[in-house]
């Protein structure tokens, strides 16, 4: 069996957030592939295992290679030296120069590369960097944690980044460490994953321009978060495209130190290569007195947008083809605080001021999509509180849901199809339709079930001989009515349903005087109850007090039940005129039109 020599092998550990060579600490061998155990000969000791001596170094042989030294959660792979390992291996005589080297920023970017660990690094005066862009020529891969020390940075030009991955930014927070540049801040590409931009006031100091701020294409993991970015006259912050990203708790004025340009505070739109964002996520930031858009969206997929203000910009926000969810919105202002959703189904949660002009447009999407605004719950394009169609949202224009007090007629305009709910309203004017016209009139009451007419249609005779004939005669209108003979006991009846919602009721009949005499009529009503499994129940007979009979032809209205508790089931009704009674003074035959029934409570 060969034997291999490793000779001078540094052991590193974490320490600190760094790697720093482990003094006198155990490393555990394994082989890189397979992760078994491997026996290192060290001295007289044969085990899994070395130790480094004072000086973070080991010498062993073992009878295999490479072989990976893990201290913690650092481990590294290492060649013997009958061996040479691959091209850009960190060889010991590598290692050795770096530690040995001045610069320990030098020692650390060598580690954190070759070990995929974040290094610490402080820039500005006694730092280990005068300025924040020579950090990344030490750092071209990434993998650096830069601190920004309190004060004033400048940046000559923006920070281009491609293909650098775990990237931290910070400050010491708003007002206190302040970035100024003179055009962008950063443009990162080329899968630069992994980054946070934090604590910061990020000032661009040019005046009038069109510059982005931070822009990113398909950022993953990203985060910008407790910034301050101002003056930038394009897109203070673009995510194109990008995955499980977010953009909080910044404060942002969308517009160059001019006031002359601005396009938006917060852009999420698709990636260079056309691909959706998704699982954006926009938390409480505070945009301010933008040109332009204070949160734009587009294209954007299970994403989230919480709690964002917007204040004081052209357009307060603005979704086009975006889905997720868009929690307490709030925008302010006397222009430019619309919000608005076009082909975005975004459930919104939370409680709306009033202030904001809310439109739904050019609504494509399946009706699973539903939409909720407060307390209410909307169907794009269907049942809105504003409509939505490609023409446009709004009350003249799409059909709407609205409410408050007073009748809208001649006050709400609104389409056909609208509806008003009135706060004020009562009996059958609670509830109004838009059935004509586009202003303010055309709007019908709603009547509620608190009506139910029985016409003489839907009576039937059934005691004497009465006759189902007409009111009226020639020129005049043709009423059917049963008429009731002045010399013979007569009676009608008719079944009605008993609405459940009603307790109690009252009963209106409708008649008239058939000939031309004068006199008084008796009549007598008839009711009783049919429910479901019941035997057919005996009538209940109330015998009225005589009633003046009115002239022929002119229709009277009498009532003749009050306060009646309402059963559920079947009413039947019945009114029966006793002509041959004294106190029936009328000569002339009584035609009974119906009855009409309403709701006392």
């Amino acid at each position: 069996m060969t034997t291999y020599n490793f000779e001078s092998v540094a052991v590193y550990a974490e320490l600190g957030g760094a790697l720093r060579l482990a003094r006198g600490a155990r490393a555990f061998v394994t082989d890189p592939t397979t992760g078994a155990p491997v026996d290192a000969t060290q001295g007289a000791v044969v085990a899994p295992y070395v130790d480094a001596d004072a000086a973070g170094d080991v010498t062993f042989t073992a009878e295999s290679w490479p072989v990976r030294l893990t201290n913690g959660a650092t481990y590294e792979d290492v060649w013997p030296v009958d061996a040479a390992g691959p091209a850009g291996t960190l060889t010991d005589a590598f290692v050795a120069a770096k530690v040995a080297d001045t610069s320990p920023s030098l020692t650390r970017a060598a580690l954190a590369a070759r070990f995929a660990k974040l290094s610490h690094v402080v820039v500005g005066p006694s730092g280990d960097y005068a300025t924040l862009a020579e950090v990344f020529t030490d750092y071209p891969t990434g993998y650096v944690n830069i601190e920004l020390v309190s004060g004033d940075h400048t940046l000559a030009s923006p920070i281009s980044a491609s293909a650098i991955t775990n990237v931290i930014i910070r400050g010491q927070g708003l007002g206190s460490t302040t970035l100024t540049s003179t055009a962008g801040f950063i443009n990162a590409s080329n899968a630069c994953n992994e980054w946070a931009i934090r604590d910061l006031s990020i000032i661009h100091a040019a005046g009038t321009n069109t510059d982005d701020g931070i822009v990113v294409d398909y950022p993953r993991r990203w985060s910008v978060e407790r910034c301050s970015i101002e003056g930038f006259g394009g897109t203070s912050v673009w995510y194109k495209g990008g995955i499980h990203s977010r953009i909080e708790f910044n404060r942002i004025a969308a517009k160059d130190s001019t006031n002359t340009n601005g396009y938006a505070g917060i852009y999420i739109s698709k990636s260079d290569g056309d691909i959706y964002a998704t699982t954006i996520c926009t938390t409480s930031n505070y945009i301010v007195t933008g040109k332009g858009y204070g949160v734009l969206a587009k294209n954007a997929a299970m994403s989230i947008f919480s709690g964002d203000i917007v204040e004081y910009c052209a357009v307060g926000m603005r979704f086009e083809q975006c889905t997720g969810e868009l929690h307490t919105p709030y925008t302010e202002s006397n222009y430019g605080n619309a919000i608005e959703l076009f082909d975005s189904p975004l459930p919104c949660i939370g409680t709306f001021r009033t202030e904001p002009i809310v439109t739904w447009l050019s609504v494509t999407f399946a009706d699973r999509y539903v939409t909720r605004v407060s307390r209410n719950w909307v169907n794009p394009g269907k049942a809105l509180i504003y409509g939505g169609s490609a023409a446009g949202a709004d009350a003249t224009t799409s059909p709407s849901i609205r409410w408050g007090a007073g009748s809208p007629e001649g006050a709400q305009t609104a389409v056909v199809g609208s509806t008003w709910h009135r706060t004020d309203g009562g009996t059958d004017t609670t509830e109004y339709r838009k059935e004509a016209g586009t202003g303010n009139t055309g709007w019908v009451a709603s009547e509620s079930l608190n009506r139910i007419d029985l016409t003489a249609g839907s009576c039937w005779g059934n005691t004497g001989a009465p006759a189902l004939s007409f009111l009226g005669a020639g020129g005049t209108a043709r009423i059917p009515a049963w008429v009731l003979d002045a010399a013979a006991y007569e009676a009608v009846s008719g079944l009605v349903s008993i609405p459940t919602s009603w307790t109690t009721f009252n009963v209106d009949m409708w008649w008239s005087n058939v000939g031309a005499g004068a006199g008084d009529v008796m009549f007598r009503i008839d009711r009783g109850t049919i429910t479901d499994g019941a035997a057919v129940p005996a009538v209940t007979s109330v015998s009225l007090a005589a009633i003046a009979a009115p002239a022929q032809n002119v229709m009277k209205v009498t009532r003749v039940l009050e306060g009646v508790a309402a059963v559920p089931g079947l009413l039947s009704l019945g009114i029966l005129r006793a002509g041959p009674h004294a106190e029936d003074t009328l000569a002339n035959d009584v035609g009974v039109a119906g009855f009409v029934l309403t709701k006392a409570s």
